[in-house]
């Protein structure tokens, strides 16, 4: 038949092309690719079986026919096949080729019965292998297996598995069809029974049904990499005979025999070469012959061309594409090397550009290029990088330069590199690094740092220069800085800091401190006792600093002598009265004998004040009070007087320290006379100390003159006193100038002082400036001066430091305040001088005693004595009781009283009673202890309660009153009473609470009987709340409260009345203030409303809040109602929280919501406000108001603009927003085409959505279909047969029959399919083109006419269908399969770490390699989609309407 005749025809061009070697592709812009060929030819010896027949010997086998008569035949292959001699040599060879060269079919066999036969060619190169041909002489095999090997022979992988039924030969083997391009799987078409002879089995790598994105990838040229195909034979087809009867007769016919055996290929050269040569060691040159050695080019190597050629590894190998050949680029190493080698992680750091890196660099250079100068060397910046002398040898001191002298490579200002320059260690410095930087010493080797820091302290040291010497490392210091690093203050120096000097002296106080020195850090010197300060300069509080006069013996204190005790010093003189008396003696004599008596009264008058003069004691203690306004020039209570010739004896014991004391007397001479003092200084021990041990005499004798205008006199030379030793000082006192002591002469001695002569002392001794200066600054500021004076100035303040200092040598530090905690108001004393804090009327340093005039010291204090100055002899009193000595007739402690019964000191009157009373007041002389019921001043009135005249005399005069009852008795109710002479009664004066002329009634506001004995008024009990004047205001008997005030009421007033509420006892009933529209309404009556009579709160309604209830609970509003508030029920999620306002219920809501509890969305908002509320954003050119749809936040827009926002034309307008312009009037005619052809396409896509959902097409039932099924299997015969009157009648025919009405879509499928077969089946047929182009032109003009009105819509449907299919595989891969993300992920994991540690780099180049290669082919998908384009417009753009009209499908 026809149909046969061709499909010969075609096995005849695909034979001649099988046999014949494709022509090499060139390489002149991208890749080449060698002739493809028979892999078998020439490989004779490599193609190998493991069963043929008659090897060992003829062996008969037979054939399945019913038209041959001969059916068996003998198999000798013992010897190669020869047409003339050999002929039924059966070798594996004869598959090369299918016949011989006289046209005789030759084939392969195996032994018969044999079911495990194997193939096997074996390559001596790595071979592209496309597909595979088998023409077998038999029937084909039930169950075969192709393999290949990459590692010749190594391993072994399927390509693919043949039986006639997969599922129970290969049980695990897949049965389904393709879906990936490397899968296995198990086919069925090629192992059925059928044909019995000449049937075929044809095997291509890469299936043409699935596409292959990238041809370049690994996974492709792995796929079809071979060395080694292995075809295992693994069951024979049989009728089925042999499996009950096993003889060698029955399985003679059952064997395996190939007419022709096809392996294409190629030499593997990856697009580097056109054209293979033998490989080494073949010797085969047979014509046709597909060699395995690549002739590389692009700068390749290799037997597959897989590597760059030496010194051209720039770039990472890979393999060419088509309009890129990826040559390989030679390496730059700027003539220093001919050597270099591919570094992946180079190329990607150059972004892809450069990834060689040369090897061996020569003439001290190094780098990837070569381009940079081996360390110690330096480039030339005067020389090209290709000279030969470019890197020159570093300069750099190795001790001081890192590296070992290692300087800057080459010039890169950026990166602050100068060539040649040396790289100095940390603390290194100069162009060769050979010498310390300042601050820094000891240039070494072995230091990382190369010289160590001076450490110098930079407070310490001079900022001039170095800091330290570079050798030695000392450091240069400071005027007062010391060390080795000047971080140490010289002695008595601290503080170490920036200053010009370093340090700061010490400066200790030389008597508060130990010595001079203190702590280098806070100059905290080392004080002595209760002496604080950084200087030692400060008092401990509760202590104090010894004054210079601080020892000091008051004269009141000491023991008084007569002139005549031999324990003063000095003669006595004689005494002046002892003449006196005798003349005055004989002056009376002589008188008597003249009879002069008034002149000899005169004398004996004068002769006994001598005698009372004589007894006057010698020495007597005479207090001063301290009266003010007066300045007080004494010290202690007083002075003691002493007479002329008298003297006193003081005893000293407590000298703190062995040294000289200036002896110093304060008096007050109470004459202008001068006197004299002869002292007399005496140590009861001898003196011990170093100080004062070796001084001879050690009792001295002082004549000192006492002037008159002085107050003190000092001695004229000092005496060492020391302690532990006790003085007798021994002064007599006695007119200067005259021979005899007056009886009258006295002198008033203060106190005796010892002031320390301080120039002995450490501070003021020897010639230092310091010393001086302190010399100088106690004569300077008078601080001894200071002391001399009663009483003492203010101190100046340089006096008081050298004087604390004076007293801290002294005692050892300061003294303690010991101030008396009754006399004193605090324990702390003055700084210096230590005086206490006295109560008043308390004297004494420590406020021990009390002050003269006063008495009776304790916790208060003193108090004066006060003694009247006429009643009493004295101003002073006794210490302890206060009494003062009265004169006499004055009694009293004051001596300020009168004797008794008498009055008016100190002009004392008896006192006038009228009789009835003996004492009176002293002062006032107001009677006291009246008799017979009288009273006042001087008892002239009877008592309250008595009425009379007490002036008649003593007696009773005085009559009680009856009020009603007697005074005295439990009925009297008054005070007093009064007669009325006029009405001859008695008239009481009622207590309070009581009236009636007898008191005998209750008053208003009071209540009782007191009419009866006993009986009594009280007051009303109403809390003050009522008028006390009015007789109503409470029953006069009960006491109950009848007319109650200040909005009280209550049987007392107690209460506050209904509507009023406060405290009823203070008078603050306030009226009710409740708000009527929250409080109850039974609560309010007539405007007024009952509040809690307490505290005022009123009676809320529900959900009401507040003391006057006029607001809403929280949460609540709607305030005024009857039934109270209610919820504001806000939305917790648009709402800024659950309260409203009180009155309207308004929520305040998120920005966006709006309504009354916020559950809607705001003006200018719209949405669901459950899920979120947007803006309107209305455009202000576009829209009529500013608010939209709250819906679906459509805006109102103006003519001609839309858009949700209406900020873009409106369809009929065109121009730029918001210049909006109506279309011309054709528009509304192509919008209604338009439009009249979407809704066609949405029931197209409706009726579509159905066709899925349901699996059946509305309006086409079953029968129809198979009807439709018979008419294009008629239309396939017919194109089949050729005859094409037939054909134009029959598709006429079947395409009205295809016209369905209302079922466009459904014909039109239909008719695409019988276009595709029609097209598919005469593709090959090579005559009769005349008929054939009629044909195409009517099946044209039918398929342009028919699809015309629906195309757009079709392609549109088409297009989303597609989509969908391919979201629904991306959405089922994504979450199951094993092509989800999740086990790609895995497996491209897996894959990625075996390929990246077995071959890394060749992996990274071929990934580079496909990424360029994959984004080459969209590009090409690209230009092939806008060629398809442009191919369809010329198409539309050719079709003629009148063709349309001549077939009629115009319409």
């Amino acid at each position: 038949t026809t149909l046969s005749a061709d499909m010969t025809a075609q096995r005849t061009l695909f034979v001649c092309l099988v046999y014949l070697p494709s022509s090499p592709h060139g390489c002149t812009e991208g890749s080449c690719y060698p002739a493809t060929g028979n892999l078998l030819i020439g490989r004779a010896v490599n193609l190998t079986a493991t069963s043929t027949c008659g090897l060992n010997g003829p062996e008969q086998y037979c054939i399945v026919s019913h038209l041959q008569l001969d059916k068996c035949f003998e198999c000798d292959s013992r010897r190669p096949y020869h047409s003339l001699r050999h002929r039924n040599s059966h070798r594996i060879e004869n598959v090369i080729y299918l016949s011989d060269r006289s046209g005789e079919l030759t084939w392969w066999q195996s032994s018969s019965g044999k079911e495990d036969v194997s193939l096997r060619l074996n390559l001596e190169a790595e071979f592209h292998f496309t597909h595979l041909i088998m023409k077998f002489k038999t029937f084909r095999p039930a169950a075969m297996i192709i393999e290949r090997s990459a590692d010749f022979g190594r391993t072994w992988r399927p390509y693919r598995y043949f039986a006639s039924n997969c599922t129970r030969t290969f049980p695990g083997v897949p049965a389904k069809g393709l879906h990936h391009i490397n899968d296995v799987i198990c086919e069925e078409r090629y192992s059925d029974i059928e044909p019995s002879t000449n049937g075929e089995v044809i095997f291509k790598v890469l299936d043409p049904s699935i596409p292959v994105r990238d041809p370049y990838s690994l996974e492709i040229q792995e796929l079809l990499r071979i060395t080694n195909l292995r075809i295992n034979f693994t069951k024979l087809n049989t009728l089925g005979d042999d499996l009950l009867d096993r003889r060698t007769d029955v399985l003679q016919k059952y064997y395996y025999a190939i007419y022709e055996l096809v392996v294409r290929g190629s030499c593997f050269c990856y697009g580097h070469a056109s054209e293979c040569a033998p490989v080494p060691g073949v010797s085969t040159r047979e014509s046709g012959m597909i060699h395995g050695r690549c002739v590389c080019k692009h700068n390749t190597e290799g037997l597959n061309c897989e590597r760059c050629k030496d010194f051209h590894k720039d770039l990472p190998w890979r393999p060419a594409e088509a309009e890129n050949p990826h040559t390989c680029k030679e390496c730059n190493c700027n003539g220093h090397s001919n050597q270099c080698h591919f570094d992946m992680a180079v190329y990607l750091a150059t972004g892809n550009v450069s990834g060689g890196v040369c090897d061996n660099c020569l003439h001290n250079t190094v780098g990837r290029n070569c381009e940079m100068c081996q360390p110690f060397y330096y480039q030339d910046p005067n020389r090209d990088v290709r000279d030969p002398q470019v890197c020159l040898l570093c300069d750099c001191d190795p001790v001081g330069s890192l590296d070992g002298g290692v300087c800057d490579s080459h010039t890169d200002l950026d990166m602050g590199m100068i060539a040649g320059q040396c790289r100095c260690k940390a603390n290194v410095k100069g162009i060769r690094c050979d010498d310390c930087k300042v601050g820094y010493y000891g240039l070494s080797q072995n230091d990382p740092q190369g010289c160590q820091p001076c450490n110098c302290d930079p407070r310490g040291i001079i900022r001039m220069g170095d800091p330290c010497d570079q050798i030695s490392g000392d450091c240069s210091c400071k005027r007062y800085v010391s060390g080795r690093y000047c971080d140490q203050c010289l002695p008595e120096y601290w503080g170490l800091s920036n200053d010009q000097f370093g340090c700061r002296p010490c400066e200790c106080d030389f008597g508060g401190a130990l010595n001079n020195r203190c702590m280098m850090e806070s100059g905290q010197c080392d004080c002595r006792r209760h002496l604080i300060g950084r200087q030692c300069s400060e008092v401990q509080p509760g202590y104090f600093c010894a004054p210079l006069d601080y020892y000091k013996y008051e004269a009141e204190d000491a023991s008084g002598h007569s002139p005549s005790d031999p324990a003063l010093p000095g003669k006595v003189r004689p005494q002046a009265a002892d003449d006196c008396i005798q003349h005055l003696s004989n002056q009376a004599r002589r008188h008597r004998r003249h009879r002069r008596v008034s002149s000899s009264q005169q004398y004996h008058t004068a002769l006994r004040r001598i005698r009372q003069l004589q007894q006057t004691p010698d020495v007597t203690t005479l207090n001063r009070e301290h009266s003010p306004g007066l300045v007080v020039t004494w010290t202690g209570p007083g002075f003691a007087r002493v007479k002329d010739g008298a003297g006193l004896v003081f005893t000293i014991d407590n000298i703190p320290h062995a040294m000289e004391y200036h002896i110093m007397l304060r008096y007050e001479p109470e004459s202008t006379e001068d006197w004299e003092a002869v002292v007399s200084i005496t140590s009861v021990n001898l003196p011990s100390s170093l100080r004062c041990g070796n001084l001879l005499p050690t009792e001295q004798l002082y004549t000192e003159t006492l002037l008159h205008r002085n107050r003190y006199i000092q001695m004229s030379r000092p005496f060492c006193f020391e302690p532990n030793n006790r003085y007798v000082v021994a002064i007599r006192f006695q007119r200067h100038g005259v021979a005899h002591r007056h009886l009258t002469a006295f002198i008033l001695i203060d106190s005796l002082i010892l002031i320390p002569k301080y120039t002995e002392l450490p501070g003021f001794q020897g010639s230092g400036l310091q010393a001086e200066q302190n010399r100088e600054d106690m004569v300077r500021y008078m601080c001894l001066d200071f002391f001399m004076i009663t009483p003492m100035p203010l101190l100046a303040e340089m006096c008081s430091k050298l004087i604390c200092s004076i007293s801290s040598i002294i005692h050892d530090g300061a003294l303690a305040c010991q101030c008396d905690p009754q006399g004193s108001l605090s324990s702390e004393c003055n700084r210096v001088g230590g005086q206490c804090r006295c109560k008043p009327n308390v004297m004494g340093r420590r406020c021990d005693q009390c002050a003269p005039g006063t008495y009776g010291f304790g916790v208060s204090g003193c108090t004066a004595c006060n003694c009247h100055p006429d009643g009493s002899s004295s101003h002073q009193c006794d210490p302890l009781t206060g009494q003062c000595s009265c004169r006499q007739g004055a009694i009293g402690r004051q001596c300020s009283d009168c004797q008794p019964g008498q009055w008016g000191f100190p002009s004392c009157k008896r006192c006038q009673c009228n009789g009835h009373a003996d004492l009176c007041a002293p002062q006032t002389g107001e009677c006291r202890a009246g008799r017979d019921n009288a009273a006042g001043h001087q008892c002239e009135r009877c008592k309250n309660g008595f009425y009379g005249n007490p002036v008649l005399g003593s007696g009773e005069h005085c009559q009680p009153c009856q009020c009603p009852g007697n005074p005295g008795s439990n009925h009297f109710n008054g005070h007093s009473c009064h007669s009325d002479y006029s009405a001859n009664l008695i008239i009481c004066n009622c207590n309070q609470g009581y009236t009636g002329s007898r008191c005998d009634q209750c008053a208003p506001g009071y209540y009782g009987n007191p009419e009866q004995p006993g009986g009594q008024c009280l007051p009303c009990q109403c809390n003050n709340n009522i008028d006390p004047n009015d007789p109503e205001s409470c029953d006069r008997r009960t006491g109950q409260c009848l007319r109650c005030l200040y909005h009280t009421h209550g049987q007392f007033c107690s209460e506050c009345e209904p509507g009023y509420h406060g405290d009823a006892i203070a008078q603050e009933c306030r009226r009710c203030t409740c708000v009527t529209a929250g409080t109850l309404q039974s609560a309010c009556h007539d405007g007024l409303c009952h509040c809690d009579p307490e505290s005022g709160a009123c009676p809320c309604r529900e959900n009401v809040r507040g003391r006057v209830c006029d607001q809403c609970a929280p949460n609540h509003w709607n305030f005024g109602e009857e039934r109270g508030c209610e919820p504001c029920d806000c939305d917790p999620q648009n709402s800024l929280g659950t309260h409203c306002n009180m009155f309207t219920g308004q929520c305040h809501c998120r920005p966006g919501f709006g309504g009354k509890t916020c559950t809607e969305c705001e003006q200018f908002y719209w949405g669901d406000p459950q899920v979120a509320c947007r803006e309107c954003n209305c455009h202000v050119h576009g829209s009529n108001l500013r608010v939209c749809d709250r819906t679906t936040g459509q805006c109102d827009c103006q003519e001609g603009k839309a858009g949700q926002r209406c900020d873009e034309c409106a369809r009929g307008f065109t121009g730029a927003f918001p210049n909006c312009v109506r279309c011309h009037q054709c528009f509304q005619l192509w919008d209604d085409i338009i439009c009249q052809l979407k809704r066609d396409l949405d029931h197209i896509h409706f009726t579509a959505q159905r066709i899925l959902e349901s699996g059946v097409m509305p309006g086409v039932g079953d029968a129809r279909i198979r009807e439709l099924e018979e008419k294009l299997k008629q239309v396939k015969d017919l194109i089949g047969s050729g005859r094409n009157e037939s054909i134009h009648h029959l598709i006429g025919q079947a395409i009205d029959d295809l016209r369905y009405p209302n079922n466009t879509f459904g014909y039109t499928i239909l008719y695409l399919l019988l276009l595709f077969t029609l097209f598919t089946e005469t593709s090959d047929t090579s005559s009769d083109s005349n008929r054939r182009t009629d044909t195409e032109r009517m099946i044209r003009v039918n398929n342009t006419c028919l699809l015309l009105p629906l195309l757009d819509q079709f392609e549109k449907v088409k297009k989303d269908y597609q989509k969908s299919l391919q979201a629904e595989e991306k959405c089922n891969a994504s979450v199951s399969g094993p092509f989800s993300p999740v086990e790609q992920s895995n497996k491209t994991r897996r894959i990625t770490e075996e390929l990246l540690e077995a071959t890394k780099d060749e992996f990274l180049t071929s990934v580079e390699a496909n990424n360029q290669t994959l984004n080459e082919l969209q590009q090409e998908a690209l230009k092939l989609g806008e060629t398809v384009q442009d191919l369809s417009q010329k198409v539309s753009r050719s079709l003629n309407p009148r063709m349309c009209e001549e077939f009629g499908y115009l319409e």
